[in-house]
């Protein structure tokens, strides 16, 4: 359209370069082409105008289009993310499920296993000592099973005199926190450990056997005060705890394999009235008994278990390291300290 009235243009322009004297005939077409010309122009402007504006809309369109492109990609993306987190969050959601479903399946299991063992009536102590005498004298057992440790939780009465603490108090504190350990039997091996759980499952005890090493360096050396980083004055549940010397190791395991085959002696008058090592070093490694303070107070406890604070710009106190939690005797207050 633009060529075209362009063309139109020349032409009338051509066509006016008429003859120098028009007649008055030529000269009224001529004023009748001028006047056409001069439309004609102002059309063409208009239409250069018009196309201009056409091309900026289009260019404007153009620009939104690639936007609305670009905003529609985001929005895929992000739909594409959200699909995939609710696939994972659904996948995630079933593991649990499915873990919660076995754990409670297992849980179920070991009621009704616990029910059963209960269900002919209370623990049979003496015909459990019995077998084990019996089983001593096969052959079957290297030693005699060490426990239950409940009924090795003896208190040094003078180390609760030189620590101001009542003996009757520690002794309650001991029992408190080695509740968990209360029924649990040693033994030396794997195959003694399976032997003497169906001999538990038998008399209706609880089936608590671990396996330790009789035979192992004693800890001693590595638990006092300086090397576990214990403040001043701290008494400790191992330092409650009545232990065996490893000199009376030799007349205790005799003591508990007579006791194992039925000899009654009162515990009080025997070396088997106080923790063997071998019981000692487990109650260390599961129940940390070296690190578990006995105060008179809260005040007390509270001071030992923070320590004294370190100095300003100087390392952490030593103490980070030492005792975990801790009970009063005066009252029944346990604490634990944080991160321990």
């Amino acid at each position: 359209m633009h060529a075209a009235l362009s063309e139109v243009v020349t032409s009338m322009r051509v066509t006016l370069q008429g003859p120098a004297s028009p007649s008055p005939a030529d000269a009224a077409q001529l004023a009748e082409k001028e006047a056409a010309a001069g439309a004609a122009a102002a059309a063409l402007a208009a239409a250069e105008e018009t196309l201009q504006q056409l091309q900026q809309a289009s260019a404007a369109a153009q620009r939104a289009a690639t936007k609305a492109r670009g905003v529609c990609t985001d929005a895929e993306l992000q739909l594409q993310a959200a699909q995939y987190q609710a696939r994972q969050t659904s996948s995630e959601q079933q593991q649990q499920q499915k873990l919660l479903q076995r754990l409670q399946q297992q849980h179920a299991q070991r009621r009704q296993a616990l029910r059963d063992s209960w269900q002919g009536g209370p623990p049979d102590l003496p015909g459990l000592l019995e077998a084990l005498g019996a089983l001593l004298q096969q052959g079957l057992l290297s030693r005699a099973p060490l426990g239950p440790l409940g009924e090795l939780l003896f208190v040094d009465l003078e180390a609760c005199a030189a620590a101001k603490v009542p003996a009757a108090a520690a002794q309650a504190v001991l029992e408190e926190h080695l509740r968990p350990h209360t029924f649990t039997f040693l033994v030396s091996s794997i195959r003694e450990q399976r032997l003497l759980l169906q001999l538990l499952q038998r008399h209706r005890w609880p089936p608590r056997v671990a396996v330790v090493n009789f035979c192992c360096c004693p800890y001693f050396p590595r638990l006092t005060d300086e090397a576990l980083g214990l403040p001043a004055g701290a008494f400790t549940l191992y330092k409650a705890l009545r232990k065996q010397s490893p000199q009376q190791q030799a007349p205790a395991v005799a003591a508990a394999a007579a006791a194992a085959a039925g000899a009654a002696d009162d515990p009080a008058t025997t070396p088997a009235a106080a923790m063997p090592l071998a019981g000692v070093h487990f109650l260390v490694d599961v129940a940390s008994i070296e690190r578990v303070a006995i105060a008179e107070d809260e005040q007390q406890l509270r001071a030992l278990l923070q320590g004294p604070p370190a100095a300003a710009g100087g390392p952490q106190s030593g103490y980070l390291r030492g005792l975990r939690e801790g009970y009063t005797w005066k009252g029944p207050l346990h604490l634990k300290k944080l991160g321990k």
